[in-house]
């Protein structure tokens, strides 16, 4: 019974809505299964941003991603880290350009 709690248990996801119900077993057999049961379980927060792009001109990047896996919570903003030491805000977009960057310099 170990092996099927395991793989039931892969196969939930964040935001999923379970429906359960039960049985006991004895050894004159199998008895009614219970009233169903549900719960929703909640959401996560966000996987990595994927396929990350950048393309520069001497003062500029643009930049385009790909939105991550949401676990079952919608993105509404993204946080762009320029050099360790800046963070850009953006909305729910998937690409943006930074400026006013000085030339032959590198950014992290």
């Amino acid at each position: 019974m170990k092996d099927l709690k395991l793989s039931f248990l892969s196969f939930v996801s964040q935001c999923c809505t379970l429906c359960v119900s039960l049985q006991a077993l004895n050894t004159a057999g199998a008895g009614p299964f219970s009233a169903v049961a549900s719960c929703t379980t909640p959401p996560s927060s966000p996987g990595s941003v994927v396929s990350v792009r950048a393309s520069a001109t001497a003062d500029s990047v643009h930049l385009t991603w790909k939105e991550p896996v949401t676990n079952g919570s919608p993105i509404v903003a993204y946080n762009l880290n320029v050099s360790d030491k800046h963070v850009i805000a953006v909305d729910k977009i998937l690409d943006y350009v930074i400026e006013d960057l000085t030339p032959e310099t590198t950014y992290k």
